[in-house]
């Protein structure tokens, strides 16, 4: 049973899901996490993302990347998706 990850970087948080893939194609979630890092607050108030909110958010990134290190996932390649944050 193949293990995936996804990692969604929000206006509001940023969340680390992984899943196992069943043979069918469904899955089941052994690991769900969301950081409320408000990345979008600082953008809407001030135009910028503040030194705080970026250090909060590296750190998030650093949680995840620790985590996902210690499961075995069919691959190392990622893929990333964009949405409303990178804009």
């Amino acid at each position: 049973m193949p293990t995936i990850a996804a990692i969604d970087v929000g206006t509001n948080a940023i969340r680390l899901c992984i899943a196992n893939v069943n043979g069918d194609g469904r899955y089941q979630t052994v690991y769900n996490v969301r950081a409320p890092v408000r990345l979008g607050q600082d953008v809407f108030t001030k135009g910028a993302i503040s030194a705080h909110t970026i250090d909060k958010t590296v750190e998030t990134f650093t949680e995840f990347k620790q985590k996902l290190k210690n499961m075995p996932l069919r691959t190392q390649r990622p893929s990333v998706r964009a949405r409303c944050a990178k804009r």
